[in-house]
């Protein structure tokens, strides 16, 4: 984000045209081809849709003229959960790719993805067709840090919702896990709503407390961190679990 911003008031300071900025959380497309019609639609706000041509292919006419002829701007594209364009065929995602590298491109695409690997995994092609991405690696958060963010978001409230003590032990469970901070603001969340539902339908609150406690974060993290695998075997009688633990130790070899 801080190459975004710097690049932005770059065009400030200069006297330069601003880009135009799209941005997209992938997950909410209905199909994952209907990226391009967000784009063309943003990049033609005002006019008709055109049926005789895709809004593919209506993109790379758009964006392959030269500037002077054409005067579109440059479009800025951010798109959250790209993992969710991959699909067997990987068609869709490398002709997202595909627009950057248009003879006289206006598109500069910008990919969020849980997977670190994504280009050079489902896109082999890309480096040599001339379109290999650059990839900066985001760090797993650490216990401090999720803490730290955490309380960030809980400072503006008038009251203590958490207990530290609570705020620690999801922060220390996630990031041994996962370190996703989303993660631990998902668990959070839902500690919060369980624990309404437990004030609202207890006839007496004199012995509950409206704080989060160890107890029910520890409950919440449980229920997060939930293996359906694991919930079967510890359901099968003992001399069956150990035998479902040699036959997978044996498969390990």
């Amino acid at each position: 984000m801080e190459i975004i911003t710097s690049g932005i008031m770059y065009c400030f300071r200069t006297g330069g045209q601003f880009p135009d900025i799209l941005g997209i959380n992938c997950t909410s497309l209905s199909t994952t081809s209907e990226i391009f019609n967000k784009i063309l639609g943003k990049s033609q706000p005002h006019k008709k849709v055109n049926n005789r041509s895709t809004p593919l292919r209506q993109i790379q006419q758009l964006y392959s003229q030269k500037q002077q002829s054409s005067g579109t701007k440059m479009m800025l594209v951010i798109a959250d959960e790209l993992d969710y364009l991959i699909t067997k065929d990987r068609v869709v995602l490398h002709d997202l790719f595909m627009l950057t590298t248009l003879p006289f491109s206006k598109i500069i695409l910008i990919g969020i993805a849980n997977a670190i690997d994504l280009a050079d995994r489902f896109l082999p092609k890309l480096q040599s067709l001339n379109c290999k991405p650059m990839v900066l690696s985001f760090r797993a958060y650490t216990m401090d840090q999720i803490i730290m963010i955490l309380k960030q978001r809980l400072v503006a409230l008038p009251y203590t919702v958490f207990q530290p003590q609570a705020l620690e032990l999801c922060a220390r469970k996630v990031a041994a896990s996962s370190g996703d901070m989303r993660k631990a603001l998902g668990i959070c969340r839902g500690v919060i709503e369980r624990l309404e539902t437990e004030l609202r339908e207890s006839t007496s609150t004199s012995n509950l407390s409206s704080m989060v406690r160890v107890d029910h974060m520890a409950i919440a993290l449980s229920r997060a961190y939930k293996s359906p695998i694991v919930d079967t075997i510890q359901s099968l009688p003992q001399h069956q679990q150990v035998k479902r633990v040699l036959l997978t130790f044996q498969d390990s070899l």
